[in-house]
């Protein structure tokens, strides 16, 4: 992948295609439909309003489908999209504002440079099968990637299968416009107080997010809160007997004279890498589920793997919240609790855990072990 490629930023106020389509639908409506969606609004209900309104006319519902970012859509499909939009407008006569027309302008920019880099890393892709002739090669991308992906090695006469996750929950997994932008920006989607995201975001770093130190160290953090949370339940010492498994753990320190213990909770200190590649010194307060008859199943933990990338959309799976927290709130992960304004994240399969800057934040939340 090419740095260059990642420096392309999205920086559109609000949805100018969007306002775009509803000026074109606005000229559909009829009387009756105006008073109808005019009431919705005064009634303080504005989706049913938009729903109202995408009723005008086929041509714009689609349209309004293929623009939700729920959807399964590809870079060159949002580009198509836009185009289109625009040419409808100006068949139609509809004013579009200079600001609109900015806006849409670097959409088109982001996503056909989204498509340069579907390009660049099926050339290296291609390279790397050269390699082994013999073997097939796994190569994981976006969504997003897929149709230009396939394209470019149809192209090579490469030939390749194209496997899909079967979404397990669509609604949970759906990032917010919120999320999406800060992903944009090379950072953890999620910034609760309580996670680590919300410690390790710094300024932009146009690198891709799996190659930054930061993803080292949010998985050594969050393998250190199973290794210790786990040690303390099955009643082994902590730092003593979990020493030399955290040892090794990358872009990762720990004050191994931090440690204090509450029951079946521990208090540490730890260092990690923020996505400007600087330390930072984080406290973490860590503790189990009760018994794995409380833990998630496989396809929740699997949930909470696309929450800790941004994902979800701040809706969560059925699943009980940790014992003694306030339930599900917003930009929470699948089984995360919420107390005292602090997420209590779930790490692995029974580990909990509340990150915060100083041992009196992590400590304020109270017990969290089951």
């Amino acid at each position: 992948e090419l740095e260059s490629q990642y420096n392309v930023k999205l920086d559109v106020k609000g949805n100018p295609a969007v306002a775009v389509l509803l000026t074109i639908a606005q000229q559909k409506l009829t009387q009756s439909a105006i008073r109808q969606i005019n009431s919705l609004l005064e009634d303080g209900k504005t989706k049913e309003a938009l729903e109202e309104i995408k009723k005008s006319d086929p041509w714009v519902k689609a349209k309004f489908t293929a623009l939700d970012a729920t959807n399964d859509i590809s870079c060159g499909g949002m580009v198509r999209n836009l185009q289109e939009i625009l040419t409808k407008a100006q068949k139609e006569n509809v004013a579009v504002t200079a600001e609109q027309r900015v806006g849409i302008s670097k959409t088109l920019d982001f996503f056909k440079m989204c498509d340069e880099r579907s390009r660049t890393m099926c050339e290296y892709m291609v390279r790397l099968i050269g390699l082994s002739v013999q073997e097939p090669t796994a190569f994981i991308i976006g969504a997003a990637h897929t149709e230009e992906v396939a394209k470019q090695l149809r192209s090579k006469g490469v030939a390749f299968v194209v496997l899909r996750a079967k979404a397990f929950n669509p609604d949970f997994a759906s990032m917010s416009l919120e999320q999406f932008d800060l992903k944009n920006q090379s950072k953890w989607a999620r910034t609760t107080n309580g996670t680590l995201g919300r410690l390790l975001n710094a300024q932009r770093n146009p690198r891709p997010i799996i190659e930054t130190a930061t993803a080292k160290s949010y998985a050594s953090a969050c393998m250190a809160v199973m290794v210790i949370s786990e040690a303390v339940r099955d009643g082994k010492r902590v730092p003593q007997d979990v020493r030399p498994r955290l040892s090794d753990l990358p872009e990762f320190r720990i004050d191994y004279d931090s440690f204090a213990q509450d029951g079946f909770d521990v208090t540490f200190r730890m260092w990690l890498k923020t996505t400007d590649g600087k330390e930072k010194e984080v406290w973490v307060r860590t503790g189990t589920a009760k018994s794995l008859e409380q833990v998630k199943s496989l396809e929740q933990k699997l949930l909470q793997g696309i929450a800790d990338l941004g994902g979800g959309g701040g809706k969560l799976p059925p699943r009980d919240p940790p014992s003694g927290s306030e339930g599900s709130k917003d930009k929470e992960g699948p089984g995360d609790g919420h107390k005292k304004g602090v997420v209590i994240s779930r790490v692995g399969m029974r580990s909990l855990a509340v990150f915060a800057e100083s041992k009196a934040k992590a400590n304020e939340i109270g017990r969290l072990s089951g």
